[in-house]
């Protein structure tokens, strides 16, 4: 069994690794987003408004490193920072009425293009894939996905 687990996991993780990297290229190429654009703005809409520490810790980078990234949102009029009103210290990073706009563009074109493959699937895989959504779902604390 343990066997047969191991090789369920590396199986998904070539199609979800292989499935991501196509998402991306549609994505790159509708957007002009890089892969970590589109997280980044992402994950700002899913939690409203984040700090800049959080969104280096989120992706394991450094405050410089997230300081470009969020300063070339900003500068794409897709993101804006916001300083905290009672702590100066502290700046917010949310997203523009654009950003919004594109993010929700782009989340229905990534269903479409998802959509594809899922119709490929036969009828019972169909039927299962909405429960093992939110079991995964529950398993990575996704709990607040848009």
């Amino acid at each position: 069994m343990a066997a047969r687990s191991e090789h369920l996991a590396e199986q998904m993780d070539i199609v979800i690794t292989e499935l991501n990297h196509r998402l991306r290229i549609s994505t790159a190429k509708e957007s002009g987003l890089t892969g970590v654009q589109f997280f980044i703005l992402r994950y700002i809409a899913r939690k409203g408004k984040l700090t800049v520490t959080d969104l280096a810790y989120t992706l394991a980078v450094t405050l410089s490193a997230i300081t470009g990234l969020v300063n070339r949102l900003v500068n794409m009029g897709l993101a804006e920072r916001e300083q905290d009103r009672e702590d100066k210290r502290v700046v917010w990073v949310k997203l523009t009425p654009k950003g919004l706009n594109l993010i929700e563009q782009v989340n229905k074109s990534r269903a479409k293009d998802l959509m594809t493959y899922l119709k490929q699937l036969p009828p019972q895989v169909q039927e299962v894939l909405p429960t093992f959504c939110e079991v995964l779902t529950r398993s990575l604390n996704l709990s607040t996905l848009r």
